[in-house]
């Protein structure tokens, strides 16, 4: 063979080689992912138990009170969930009523915030306040070109002494008003501007809704508060005049002019007063819808919050209710019982011993970081080498609150019992293999466990995009043997790589 040929052979085998790196592996890659499910999803334990023949359980109150009834004797055969004592229940029964009218009133505020909120939305309210104001406001336009009129004559007509103005006359009397009369005239220059654009608002406004209204009585408040300080200072220069011919006992020529000018701004104080003080408690109702309206949704969440804090105080209640009553863990007979009508029991010293009426059950050591994950009548799985062809169904039915020590690591004893009759040859210290359900979620988000990884502190999945991968941070929840439940972070039908 030339070395020509060799070379193009050996040029062929090393670009097949680049081939299968470069798109090979690729693929290869592209295939080795997870499309993100949804799954029910079990969490469980595994652990190694012995056969052992039955054993007596002794039960205890979970509380100290005061026993009321019994409802057992010795050597009495009893089932599983048979009531076998009580104690008083007077205060606990009280504390679950309380907890259920608290938990009533908190629902009935709630309704009354959100009855409240949907009567705001309607704007009834508001609507009626907005014609309130406008009716107000109609009445008092009648007037206010009357006033304007006779302010004017008051102030800047010259009836005292036929060549100054008038207020400028009465300004004489008294050092102190000396530039009154030119703050005057600016005010009532302010004024007529305010009801010429007040006049337009009304119109508008009556014709219209919502800020238009608003607009329009806030234009009318200001007229009214300008025309208050125009009639207030007006009756204080006049009323300065008064008090000066009084006190020297004089009789002025133009008195009944005078006394006139007091008599008019003294009525349309009047006036002017009961305008404002009205359009003030419409403004304000106004500013309180809307205060209202901004706030209701706070409101509403707090109330919601405090619905649920006392609907847990009623499940507290409750579950304090259940641990003044004593039940059978298992199917079995009394053996021993150490309960007397009236007297005091303390908390967890046993009063009963029960013995299982099922002629064997299952012991295992539970590790101390698992042992809170099981309860009372948790489902278990039971497999025995020496019945390789079934799985038996059991559940919990006690376990040891006294901690094992086996070399240095801390274990809890548990004991489970058969669901039905064990098989016929079963012995002693045989080996049992069990699987105990712990928690279950349905319908949830699941990749498998080798998609996660630890990266810097955070939970990271890595997940295809448009052939690329991408990292991204996820929420995981309960962990099954293989699964992971994924809280945040991935929609069902994403692809996850597996590592």
């Amino acid at each position: 063979m030339s070395k020509k040929i060799i070379a193009i052979l050996l040029l062929i085998v090393f670009v097949g080689i680049i081939g299968y790196l470069m798109w090979g592996k690729d693929k290869s890659l592209k295939n080795n992912f997870f499309i993100v499910e949804k799954q029910d999803l079990v969490q469980e334990i595994s652990v190694v138990g012995k056969v052992k023949p039955v054993e007596s359980i002794n039960l205890a109150f979970e509380r100290t009170g005061v026993l009321s009834s019994v409802f057992i004797e010795t050597g009495q055969k009893v089932e599983k969930g048979t009531l076998l004592a009580q104690l008083d229940i007077t205060d606990a029964e009280k504390r679950v009523e309380d907890a259920k009218v608290n938990l009533e009133n908190a629902k009935l505020a709630l309704d009354k915030i959100n009855l409240q909120k949907e009567q705001l939305l309607r704007g009834d309210i508001l609507n009626k306040v907005y014609e309130e104001g406008l009716t107000v406001l109609s009445g008092f336009y009648d007037k206010t070109m009357t006033i304007l009129d006779s302010l004017d004559n008051i102030l800047f007509g010259t009836e005292l002494d036929g060549r100054e103005q008038n207020i400028k006359y009465y300004a004489e009397y008294n050092e102190k008003f000396s530039s009154v009369s030119d703050r005057l005239w600016r005010l009532y220059q302010e004024a007529e501007k305010l009801h010429k654009d007040g006049l337009i608002d009304y119109q508008l406004a009556k014709r219209g809704s919502g800020d238009i209204r608003n607009k329009a009585i806030k234009t009318g408040y200001d007229l009214a508060v300008k025309l208050a300080e125009i009639i207030k200072s007006t009756r204080d220069i006049v009323r300065n005049l008064q008090d000066f011919l009084i006190k020297e006992g004089l009789v002025h020529g133009k008195e009944s002019i005078i006394n006139e000018h007091a008599s008019t701004l003294a009525q349309y104080d009047l006036i002017v007063d009961g305008c404002l003080k009205n359009l003030i408690v419409i403004i304000n109702t106004i500013n309180d819808y809307y205060d209202t309206t901004e706030s209701l949704p706070l409101e509403i969440k707090t109330q919601e919050l405090l619905v649920k804090q006392r609907e847990n105080e009623l499940v507290d209640a409750k579950n304090n209710l259940a641990k003044y009553f004593l039940y059978s863990p298992i199917n079995g007979v009394i053996s021993r019982q150490d309960l007397r009508v009236g007297e005091v029991v303390t908390a967890n010293v046993p009063v009963v011993e029960i013995i299982s009426d099922s002629e064997f059950e299952i012991v295992a050591d539970i590790y101390e970081e698992d042992i809170v994950k099981i309860e009372i009548g948790s489902l278990t799985e039971i497999s025995l080498p020496a019945f390789p062809k079934k799985v038996f169904k059991g559940k919990v039915i006690f376990i040891e609150p006294a901690e094992k020590i086996v070399d240095g690591v801390v274990y809890y004893e548990i004991r489970i019992g058969f669901d039905e009759d064990p098989p016929k040859g079963i012995k002693p210290t045989m080996t049992a293999d069990i699987i105990i359900q712990t928690e279950k979620r349905e319908n949830v988000l699941v990749v498998p466990r080798e998609a996660i990884k630890r990266v810097g502190g955070k939970t990271i999945v890595e997940v295809f995009i448009d052939d690329l991968i991408q990292e991204r941070e996820v929420e995981v929840g309960l962990r099954g043997d293989e699964m992971v439940e994924i809280i945040s972070g991935l929609e069902k039908g994403e692809k996850v790589f597996l590592r």
